[in-house]
């Protein structure tokens, strides 16, 4: 009997940030209808057996493909799909041997993989169609992936729009606002971080903020943040869910969504002396005050991220 469960296939250090960012949109079109490793798994279950069995209840898998997908290698340089115990491809192994709809995802300008560079056991997936995925196109993009999965699996998603539809000139002009905002707000970039108004020890005298040290140098300091955390919030007209993914290696990747369309940005962070400071590719150097309430809550505030009109502006936020 079709369960209609979905279940999401990546690697870590190939395509985490889509996959994250993929992840939290399809649970909220899909609603307790997706699977994948890291989020799903309660602490203490062993892995091989779950994963097993989910994959058993689902109807569909989602591979999500980055540009170094094919090529990573391990530690002694041998190609992990390779190695017949890796866990990207013994899930994809159990995907097809059970004949389930597999969607190859590409992301980050990455081509589908010809067969004859896939084990043989996985060469079936290079003759499966693919969907590629790109930043200035994701949300159409993403919606082919759902009226894929409507179709195969005979699942109703959940539109965020209330089900009508929204044209595409008016998309980009709301992604782009969405996306000034965030830079502004730093709901994307540093969650509305940015340098305080009196350089500390660390910021150079060129204004541009501080030295951003990567929080795995700080170990005990970074472990509070490490996790995915959530906030509402209403700010310069309008109301933004900000979804934020926190790694140990201090790294961290945000996900906003608001009416007007969504925006991503990746960052460096470290986090001292209940001061964050983070740097994105994209924008300047952010910072704010952290305000612990227990160890799965606490209050931002932001001490300047280049907009007067947040400056002091407080948001709060929970572990996922």
């Amino acid at each position: 009997m079709p369960h209609g469960k979905i279940f999401i296939n990546y690697r870590r250090d190939d395509s985490r940030a889509d996959s994250g960012r993929l992840y939290d949109r399809l649970v909220s079109r899909f609603p307790g209808k997706v699977f994948r490793d890291v989020a799903s798994l309660e602490p203490g279950v062993e892995w091989h057996e779950a994963i097993t069995r989910v994959l058993g209840q689902a109807d569909a898998c989602i591979v999500v493909i980055g540009k170094e997908w094919l090529t990573i290698a391990d530690a002694s340089g041998r190609r992990r799909l390779d190695n017949p115990r890796d866990t990207v491809r013994q899930e994809l192994v159990v995907a097809l041997e059970r004949k389930m709809r597999v969607f190859p995802v590409l992301v980050g300008g990455a081509r589908m993989p010809d067969e004859q560079d896939l084990p043989a056991d996985i060469q079936s997936l290079s003759r499966r169609n693919a969907l590629e995925i790109t930043e200035q196109d994701w949300d159409e993009d993403f919606d082919k992936l759902v009226r894929a999965l409507e179709t195969s699996l005979a699942l109703p998603s959940k539109r965020p729009d209330g089900g009508r539809r929204v044209s595409r000139a008016w998309m980009a002009v709301a992604a782009a606002t969405l996306a000034l905002l965030v830079a502004l707000g730093g709901y994307a970039v540093s969650r509305s971080l940015s340098m305080p108004n009196t350089p500390g020890p660390e910021a150079n005298t060129g204004g541009i903020g501080p030295t951003i040290v990567p929080a795995f140098n700080r170990p005990d300091e970074r472990s509070q943040l490490v996790g995915t955390w959530k906030a509402n919030v209403v700010e310069l007209g309008l109301r933004i869910e900000i979804i934020w993914h926190v790694w140990p290696d201090g790294t961290s990747s945000y996900l906003a969504t608001s009416a007007t369309g969504t925006a991503t940005v990746n960052t460096m962070w470290t986090y001292t002396d209940g001061v964050i400071y983070e740097r994105s590719s994209s924008g300047p150097p952010s910072s704010g005050s952290i305000k612990w309430i227990d160890h799965d809550h606490f209050v931002l505030t932001i001490i300047d991220n280049g907009d007067p009109r947040t400056r002091g502006l407080e948001r709060h936020y929970s572990r996922l």
